[in-house]
């Protein structure tokens, strides 16, 4: 296990516990209240002196139902850790970081809405787990520049920057709609434009083997080039052999009219260079046949990338 991924890995521990201790800690203050919560009690502006005894019963019983979930996920959140994810299997991770994103999301978002200032606990427990799961995806390939992730850091990355435009315009704009719905808007918007914004990195260390991440932040690769944001993709060369890259062209792409699309270069041993396209398509295989299922694609064509080794 690299230094990232323990990194990422006791800061999922970490902030699973804190879950779990929340948890414990909401259901034992339940029996230690003789009102309700007070942040409840300024939302409802009352004083304890107007708390029922129905109010106190139903007020608390909702608070002991949260603490037993919060242990439940914590239980849960530790199972999962100390078992498929300490193993590698990611599928766990992202299955833990939905369980707790649900459950601690929505938390977030109720206390907030109840105006109690406590929901910026849940929130950092949040924050905390992404931070591990990205920590953790982006450690399983040693070989990495630090500043790049794979798929499912990409993801979550992109997944949590959206997740924070919303939340700043719902924070700032509670009492204005037009806020809230152009914060959703924006947010949809980061995902959507985030392809073209953050580029493929391609590394080879050994012919027939490639690892394909996302670019967070701009950072210089081992050969002292700068990879930086763009519609574009990066290849790095890590062996003692050459690389070609070369296109194939479907349908109605021809060399007289995709002149401007075709690449053929070579990329030497250890170096990297950058390519104007979006992504390399195969890796140490023959291009595949793509059948063309639409008018458009009939008449447009497809242009593909290639990548080999020289023999």
């Amino acid at each position: 296990m690299t230094k990232m991924r323990k990194t990422g890995f006791i800061i999922l521990q970490v902030a699973v516990y804190l879950i779990l201790l929340g948890g414990i800690g909401d259901l034992a203050y339940t029996f230690s209240v003789e009102s309700i919560i007070p942040a409840h009690l300024d939302y409802l502006k009352i004083t304890s002196n107007e708390v029922t005894p129905e109010l106190r019963n139903l007020d608390l019983g909702f608070m002991r139902g949260i603490g037993g979930f919060l242990i439940a996920i914590g239980i849960g959140g530790l199972a999962l850790l100390y078992g498929p994810i300490k193993s590698g299997k990611k599928s766990a991770l992202f299955g833990l970081l939905a369980m707790i994103t649900i459950g601690e999301g929505n938390n977030v978002l109720q206390m907030y809405l109840l105006d109690s200032p406590f929901y910026i606990m849940p929130l950092a427990y949040l924050i905390l787990m992404y931070i591990g799961a990205i920590l953790w995806l982006n450690g399983a390939n040693k070989n990495i520049y630090c500043m790049t992730v794979e798929f499912g850091g990409f993801v979550l990355a992109v997944g949590g920057l959206a997740l924070v435009v919303v939340g700043l315009f719902y924070l700032f704009g509670r009492k204005s709609q037009g806020l809230k719905n152009l914060g959703f808007l924006l947010g949809i918007g980061v995902i959507g434009v985030s392809r073209w914004v953050f580029p493929n990195v391609y590394t080879i260390d050994e012919c027939g083997k490639v690892t394909a991440e996302f670019l967070i932040l701009p950072t210089s690769t081992h050969y002292g080039n700068t990879m930086t944001y763009g519609s574009h993709c990066y290849l790095i060369n890590n062996t003692d052999t050459e690389l070609w890259v070369e296109t194939a062209l479907y349908g109605n792409k021809t060399a007289e009219n995709s002149a401007d699309e075709i690449i053929t270069e070579a990329v030497s041993p250890k170096s990297d260079q950058k390519f104007d396209v979006i992504s390399l398509d195969y890796f140490f295989e023959d291009p595949r046949s793509i059948r063309t299922r639409s008018r458009n694609v009939k008449e447009d064509g497809i242009v593909q990338y290639t990548v080999r080794c020289a023999e």
